[in-house]
């Protein structure tokens, strides 16, 4: 009987949700920031030579995406995102299993102080 509860859980645990909670903390002139930003998001190569996913699907060759900025509160430098969760407002699409299958994925992000 435990047997049959396991297995019936499997199915549901199989899924992936295409989303990364991604917490991180952001200084200027070594001083925790306060305030919101906005910020850019795309996963890329060890090199930086190509985009395998962004925010906003824009991004190409590595480079910064083009479109829309996520706007962000960061209290004492620390933020948090989740990233390829679309009730976030200007985050389009999940992350893609297929980006997982790269060898090297790195997070490069872009911040821009309203003020």
């Amino acid at each position: 009987m435990i047997l049959s509860v396991m297995s019936a859980a499997l199915p549901g645990v199989a899924q992936v949700p295409g989303i990364i909670n991604y917490q991180g903390r952001f200084l200027v002139n070594s001083t925790n920031y306060n305030g919101t930003c906005q910020f850019k998001f795309a996963l890329v190569n060890g090199v930086g030579d190509a985009s395998y996913w962004s925010h906003d699907g824009t991004s190409v060759g590595g480079s910064e995406p083009t479109g829309t900025t996520i706007s962000l509160p960061v209290n004492g430098g620390l933020f948090s995102v989740n990233l390829g969760d679309a009730a976030v407002p200007n985050m389009i699409s999940p992350i893609p299993l297929s980006v997982f299958a790269n060898s090297q994925v790195f997070l490069r992000i872009w911040v821009y102080d309203p003020a």
